[in-house]
């Protein structure tokens, strides 16, 4: 992945954090997250960018999350159900080829706070089925995990995390777009 475009990843971000209700950005040696976070009424919204040098992959999504949160003494948890929208590629071997999907996956987040305490594990997970997905694939997931603790209670948090990323091709086999740890924070204004 070129410098330019990684530096782009992190200016979006930047950029969007002068409106933004928040930002989530992490890395590894491979690949940049960049993602804008906002809301509206009850629900979260999420706006991303990806890229990965090294299987030369790429994704943007759009989010929309029903989004609550419970709390006890025992337990803080963040709930968000709903829907995540991308556009992704993948070179392939040969120049200028590549394997593109549009995508419409259903699934949803959770980030589970115990003892109400700053160290906490999130989850998530979108699918979209045949019937959603687009171009060359036939199906299209996402799925993650992370450990994080807050710094700032509810304002921001370091994380480790993972996160693998496929399309299921239309003419048989698979694409993996990322499938890796990586570093991260997230601030919310």
């Amino acid at each position: 992945m070129t410098m330019r475009w990684c530096l782009g990843l992190v200016a979006m971000a930047v950029g969007a954090a002068a409106q933004a209700d928040g930002v989530d950005l992490n890395l590894n040696n491979d690949s940049v997250y960049a993602a804008y976070i906002g809301s509206y009424r009850s629900a979260e919204t999420a706006y991303a960018a990806f890229g990965n040098g090294q299987r030369e992959s790429r994704a943007v999504s759009a989010t929309l999350l029903a989004y609550g949160e419970q709390r006890n003494a025992s337990l803080r948890a963040d709930i968000g159900i709903g829907g995540r929208a991308y556009l992704a590629s993948i070179a392939e071997p040969g120049p200028g080829n590549s394997k593109e999907v549009s995508a419409l996956g259903l699934g949803g987040q959770v980030r589970v706070f115990p003892l109400n305490g700053p160290l906490g594990i999130g989850v998530s997970g979108f699918f979209s089925p045949e019937v959603v997905t687009g171009l060359d694939a036939r199906s299209f997931w996402e799925t993650g995990a992370r450990l994080e603790f807050e710094v700032i209670r509810n304002s921001a948090s370091v994380y480790v995390g993972y996160r693998q990323m496929r399309m299921n091709l239309e003419a048989g086999g698979y694409r993996i777009l990322d499938r890796d740890t990586h570093a991260g924070v997230r601030i919310m204004f």
